[in-house]
């Protein structure tokens, strides 16, 4: 395919769902946005089959505030766009254990902790004992001690919402342009 030689406020390079999603945003705002890939749209990281976590429970602690935006956002774009982007909210659970060698107060601590740090930056997170954890999940076994539910926690397909946002931006004023590399 022929690169076009139009002029774009902003170029991106790289074509999973991180610079697409962005080519889209700014496209939506206005900017001529030109997107640099060498293979197929999702064909890297972004790309393959299945599902994936759209998830902040037990993300680093640096992520979390991304997280609070983000949830809000993938159910927008479920709704917005034709076909949705592949987004379904599931809740999860981040399961805890006593490993060899370590004491259960502080694994407990470790548990506890987690919650309330997801609670104060605004992911709605409940700390559940062993029986709660398995009223909802019923065949986990072993060592369990207890977990973390997130109940804003979800699944996307990343190749389905990758391409959705490819779509999206080529409405826009996104170039979203491709090519081989050369081997």
């Amino acid at each position: 395919m022929a690169i076009q030689t139009t002029a774009s406020e902003t170029v991106i390079v790289g074509g999973g769902i991180h610079g697409v999603s962005l080519a889209y945003e700014l496209a939506q705002a206005g900017r001529t946005v030109t997107l640099l890939e060498t293979d197929d749209i999702a064909a890297g990281a972004s790309g393959g089959s299945g599902e994936r976590g759209v998830r902040a429970n037990g993300r680093d602690l640096r992520e979390l505030p991304m997280a609070t935006v983000g949830f809000p956002l993938w159910a927008q774009y479920q709704r917005q766009f034709e076909g949705g982007v592949g987004y379904r909210r599931t809740g999860g659970l981040h399961l805890f254990n006593i490993p060899h060698g370590a004491h259960e107060h502080e694994v407990r601590g470790s548990i506890e902790a987690m919650a309330m740090v997801q609670n104060v930056l605004g992911i709605p997170s409940q700390l559940l004992n062993r029986d709660e954890t398995l009223e909802r999940e019923p065949e986990l076994a072993g060592d369990l001690i207890g977990s973390v539910y997130c109940p804003d926690d979800g699944v996307c397909d990343q190749t389905f919402a990758t391409q959705a946002f490819a779509g999206q931006a080529r409405k826009g004023r996104g170039n979203l342009a491709h090519r081989r590399a050369r081997r």
